[in-house]
């Protein structure tokens, strides 16, 4: 063990230790977020599609949200320190293999590899401020998370961009890989060392159970929107979902070391912060799918305006976070997650009102409410779900709650985005009969229109006879389609917010600051006296 480790665990307050950990994160989340928009490029240069480029992305996630609840147990039984930093040298190997790869298999695998940043490295924070941050200053811990993950996520992919248009993207790849060994080390000589290690068996079987869940779970949610609910594969990744997750739970009923702490989970501290969870921040991470899709379809806007939308999300989101942490130690985390819940309520509720006349500052404004409302909720949250995590079970816990967050993305575009889809897809015909029928086309070509499309040969020819341009019929049809279908979902999505709040006002509990005890002040806490040490 170094010196720098024995003197960061002996002589350091916990506030050292955690900026230690949070420098990493940074370090990590910034390395890897230099990718974030070469998606395209990479595809382009394995000579894939579109299509293609789902399964570049996909195990990224996959790895993710399935690995994280297992790195928690891990982290419980080894230390935290060890699985961070191997996780995080991985995804190192990673991006090193997705450079130096030959075929799109092998950018693939590298890729799934990336995912383990999130997995074994994020949830380190949470945990260790759970169980040695003081009570009375744990929120303002909490808040420090978004401030360290975001700014990543945003930097990355314009920092990402310039490399490439300098020299390539496999140099951003190795940059990358870089960072990612930097904060390995980081993880390795500075973060706490585990007082003892628990003699607890690793639920093989349950994970093995937990993995083919939410795989199936994450593919159908990717998927199901490309293959229909008419496709075999559909049904069968249902089905895989279902009967896994009878499985897993009958598996870990009753199991001293399950991977998933179900009692936990359903505590009242846990499972009201979870659905809430589950329900807002799906809500309003959609945000930035149909947001997108509204400023590029309606306001024919470019690449960057779109990037607007994820910026006026998550600058908020980072910005607030801090604050709102010290506010949820002052004023009671319940408090300000309930306001934070109504902020972003009210984004959604802005999003209604959208038409064809809306601004792309407007828009971003209405997005930057629902980023405030983020930042004010999620800090708190991620509090309340901690508070009564046991010591030693304290990484499992927060890796548990990371997996509702993180499965949130996926599940909140392929139901709200295939939603917002279809509806939009459903109310074009109509307007682009409303709208010939305005221009003087005839009866016959209007019904036509309505039944072919714009690419029917006949309909096209009418077209061109009356001087009408069939991209300017389209462009007119899908600015008045798509704000009725983003009406129409934005309804939705506000009385899930309603739900949430009422969620927050009646049902949320209220961490009650503790007097600082000699546990808490401790860089490393006494175990449960029950648990067994070597």
């Amino acid at each position: 063990m170094s010196t720098a480790s024995i003197a960061a665990r002996r002589s350091s307050s916990p506030w050292v230790v955690y900026s230690t950990i949070l420098l990493a994160m940074f370090i990590a989340q910034l390395g890897t977020g230099l990718k974030s928009g070469l998606t395209p490029i990479i595809v382009s240069a394995f000579g894939q599609t579109v299509e293609g480029g789902v399964w570049l992305t996909l195990p990224m996630g996959v790895v993710s949200v399935c690995i994280v609840v297992i790195a928690g147990k891990l982290s419980d039984i080894y230390g935290r320190k060890y699985v961070a930093a191997i996780g995080v040298f991985l995804a190192a190997v990673g991006m090193v293999a997705v450079a130096v790869s030959r075929d799109y298999s092998t950018a693939v695998a590298g890729y799934a590899l990336l995912g383990l940043v999130t997995a074994t490295l994020l949830p380190a924070a949470p945990a260790f401020a759970a169980v040695h941050i003081p009570e009375s200053q744990r929120g303002r811990a909490m808040g420090m998370y978004p401030l360290v993950t975001t700014p990543g996520a945003i930097l990355g992919p314009i920092v990402g961009g310039l490399i490439t248009d300098a020299y390539s993207w496999q140099t951003v790849m190795y940059v990358g890989a870089a960072a990612c060994l930097v904060a390995a080390a980081i993880a390795l000589v500075f973060m706490e060392r585990p007082a003892s290690r628990l003699r607890a068996k690793f639920d093989w079987v349950g994970a093995a159970c937990l993995i083919f869940t939410v795989s199936c779970l994450l593919v159908l949610a990717n998927r199901s929107q490309v293959l229909g609910l008419a496709n075999l594969w559909t049904w069968l990744l249902i089905a895989g979902v279902v009967v896994g997750g009878v499985v897993t739970a009958l598996v870990e009923k009753g199991k001293p070391h399950a991977i998933l702490d179900t009692a936990y989970i359903a505590s009242r501290h846990f499972l009201v912060p979870g659905m809430i969870m589950l329900g807002i921040y799906a809500t309003v991470g959609s945000t930035t799918y149909i947001g997108s899709f509204f400023v590029y379809g309606v306001l024919q806007g470019s690449a960057t305006m779109t990037g607007s939308i994820v910026m006026a999300l998550f600058l908020p989101f980072a910005v607030l976070g801090p604050f709102a942490g010290a506010l949820a130690d002052r004023f009671g985390a319940k408090n300000i997650a309930t306001l934070g819940v109504l902020v972003a309520g009210l984004g959604l509720f802005a999003f209604t009102r959208v038409s064809s006349t809306t601004s792309l500052v407007e828009l971003d404004i209405y997005v930057a409410v629902q980023g405030l409302g983020l930042g004010l909720f999620l800090p708190s949250l991620m509090r309340i779900a901690l508070s009564n995590a046991s010591p030693d079970k304290a990484q499992g816990s927060a890796g548990t709650f990371a997996m509702f967050k993180d499965v949130d993305g996926p599940i909140a575009i392929s139901t709200y985005g295939t939603w917002f889809g279809v509806l939009t897809a459903s109310l074009i015909p109509g307007a682009l009969m409303a709208r010939a029928t305005e221009l003087g086309v005839g009866r016959n070509i209007v019904e036509r229109i309505g039944t072919a499309g714009l690419k029917d040969p006949t309909v096209s020819q009418a077209l061109t006879s009356l001087g009408i341009k069939a991209q300017e019929l389209q462009a007119h049809a899908t600015a008045i389609a798509m704000p009725s279908a983003m009406a129409t979902v934005y309804w939705v999505l506000t009385a899930i917010a309603v739900v949430g709040l009422l969620l927050c006002i009646f049902f949320l509990p209220n961490p009650i600051a503790r007097a600082k005890s000699k546990a808490e002040s401790d860089l490393v806490p006494q175990v449960d006296a029950q648990a067994e040490v070597v």
